[in-house]
Order: C-alpha cells, then sequence, then structure tokens
C-alpha cells in the first residue's frame, strides 16, 4: 500500500513529540520544513520560488527519517498483522477467519489520511490473494475496488500460488537485455572482460535474494541453468567449449551450486544474529549425542509443497555435514573462505 502526499508542515512535528523529539530540536525541524521554496533549473534559465506548502523536503538526508517518523503510528491502528517499508504499508488478514478484518483496516487507512492530509494512490494498491481455499474477496480503499495482481515485493515477483516461474521469468529476461547489450557492444570479448562483465552485472542479478525463491521445479531450474549458459558463450574463445570448461575458464560455478552455496552462507547469517528475525526460524538439534559440530538443525513439519522447498527444509541435511571448522568460523569472510574450500575438497 502506497501513500502520497504528504502533511503540512505545522502538522508534521505532531507525532515527532511522542517518539522523544522535543524542545530545541523539535523546533529547529519545524522551522526545516516551513517557509521553504523551490525552483525549476533548465540550463542557465530559473523558474520563479514558489513556497513548498506541505510534505518534507525531497533529497534531504533528513527529510526520508521524518517521513518514516510520521508514518510510523499508523501500524499501530490496525487489528491485522501488517509490515512498513518507507512509504509501502502492508496489512495481512485471513478472509477465513475474519472476513471483515483487513476491509475494516482498509477504512481505518482511509481515516488516517484524512486526518493528515494525506492521499492515498489507488493505482498502486493492490490484493493478493494466496490459497486454494481463498474466497478471493473484493477490496475497497476510497470506494475504489483494489485490483488482485502478481506483487513485486523488495524486487521479488510473489504470485498467489507462492510459486516462483513469475520472478524467474522476469529474472531470465533481464539477464537475456543484458547479453544482448554486451553481443552488440563487443565484437571480440576476451574471457577476462566477459568474466568481470558477468560478475559485476549479471551475477547479482541470478544471486538477489535467491534464497527467497530458491527453484524446486526442473523446468525453473533448466531456464536459469539455459540463461548463464548461453551468456559464457559470449567469448569467442569459449564458444565451442562444454559449459562446465567455460564456467572454469570464467571462474563460474553453476547456478545451482550457488544457491546451495548462498543458502549456506544466509544459514549462518541468521544463526550468528546478522539479522534481526528470531532464531526460532531453525529448529535447533537437542540430540547431543549425534556427531559434528553443536548447531545441528532438524527439519520441519510441512504440509504445502511450498513450505517442503522453504530454506529451513532444504538447508539442514545440508548444513548438518559441514564440517565443524567452517561452522565454528568467527566471521562471514572466514565462513565463506573455509566454505569455498570445503566444496573445492569435496567435489
Amino acid at each position: 500500500m502506497l501513500c502520497t502526499g504528504a502533511p503540512t508542515p505545522m502538522q508534521l512535528p505532531t507525532p515527532q513529540d511522542h517518539y522523544g523529539v522535543r524542545g530545541d530540536l523539535l523546533r529547529w525541524i519545524a522551522e526545516f520544513l516551513q517557509n521553504r521554496t523551490f525552483t525549476v533549473k533548465i540550463l542557465t534559465e530559473h523558474s520563479q520560488a514558489t513556497p513548498v506548502l506541505s510534505g518534507v523536503p525531497q533529497g534531504s538526508v533528513l527529510g526520508p527519517i521524518l517521513f518514516n517518523i510520521y508514518v510510523s503510528d499508523l501500524a499501530s491502528l490496525f487489528n491485522c498483522p501488517s509490515a512498513l517499508f518507507a512509504d509501502d504499508t502492508k496489512i495481512f488478514s485471513n478472509p477465513l477467519e475474519n472476513p471483515d478484518a483487513l476491509s475494516n483496516d482498509l477504512k481505518l487507512v482511509e481515516d488516517w489520511c484524512d486526518k493528515w492530509l494525506l492521499s492515498t494512490n489507488e493505482a498502486k494498491c493492490t490484493v493478493l490473494h494466496i490459497g486454494s481455499n481463498n474466497p478471493h474477496k473484493s477490496y475497497y480503499l476510497n470506494g475504489i475496488e483494489l485490483q488482485s495482481v502478481k506483487q513485486r515485493d523488495l524486487g521479488v515477483i510473489i504470485s498467489s500460488d507462492l510459486k516462483w516461474a513469475s520472478h524467474i521469468g522476469a529474472v531470465v529476461k533481464k539477464v537475456n537485455s543484458l547479453r544482448y547489450l554486451v553481443a552488440i557492444s563487443f565484437k571480440n570479448i576476451y574471457p577476462a572482460l566477459l568474466e568481470r562483465i558477468y560478475k559485476s552485472y549479471v551475477r547479482p542479478i541470478f544471486d538477489y535474494a535467491a534464497p527467497v525463491w530458491n527453484p524446486y521445479f526442473a523446468g525453473d531450474i533448466h531456464i536459469l541453468e539455459q540463461a548463464q549458459r548461453r551468456f559464457t558463450k559470449l567469448s569467442p574463445a569459449l564458444k565451442h567449449l562444454p559449459y562446465e570448461q567455460r564456467l572454469t575458464a570464467l571462474h563460474l560455478s553453476s547456478l545451482t551450486a550457488r544457491r546451495i552455496r548462498g543458502d549456506l552462507i544466509e544459514t549462518y547469517k541468521i544463526l550468528h544474529g546478522h539479522y534481526t528475525c528470531h532464531l526460532s526460524l531453525f529448529v535447533l538439534s537437542t540430540n547431543l549425542h549425534l556427531r559434528g559440530h553443536n548447531l545441528k538443525l532438524v527439519r520441519e513439519r510441512f504440509y504445502k509443497l511450498c513450505r517442503q522447498h522453504f530454506l529451513t527444509n532444504r538447508i539442514p541435511n545440508l548444513w548438518n555435514t559441514l564440517p565443524d571448522d567452517v561452522i565454528a568460523a568467527s566471521s562471514l569472510n572466514a565462513f565463506k573462505n573455509r566454505l569455498d574450500a570445503h566444496f573445492s575438497n569435496s567435489f
């Protein structure tokens, strides 16, 4: 959910007082927001100065902080679970348990925006119906029915069936576009340059949030690997070599191996407190008689295919086989280095 627009400067400091911002600091912020003007410059010409009657200054360091503080009380109004990230608001509800809960919270959004002189952008507000038993109820914001579509959440496309074909298709399309640009830009690209281009621009596309959307269907896995396979053929010196030899020449691994490595790194980061998520995401084994390290994981029960391939279920078996010296790494970089050494010695 996206709220656009902004409060008037006189209203903006009010909620900040509830977060301990008061006195001289609050007055300074008020002065920072009031009596501001802006002009538009085209080449050497400037427009007349126009007063800024509302909002926080875009492009400023303080602006995003003030906006986050300003909207942070919105979540406290909801009866449903919610999540806020900048000007994105997500509300979650089970329509089978409480059919009207989400509609009621949307009405609270309308009232809150009216109170603080904000407007909602209904065109950017969407509904994601998840589950085969979902009644697909219609939801409205300011009298406008919200569209039910696939949703891009922090760069990852979420579908109602919780499968990743749409996101994988978008990833492959982006990689193929880059492959085309490289192909028309370099007639004879050397392997060393191709490697640098791939690692700088292409691999981050494959890696982004991969522990979330790690594919489990053979078709999806093949489509991704095929995109990398084609990219490694751009160098004439490598074009006629088998895929595995091209990977070796470019110091790359298969995407499947890369995702396994990413899963293990993500697991290390979670278990060692690199994230704010709770350790209960994983179930630690209480069996002290097992061989190996003391951070062995237990697979959880699952009833859905999507849950079967969730990180906490697909990684325990491999994680539990890692040697003590890898698990006991004192830093993330040390873990990566020991993990790479372990895999290079194992295969």
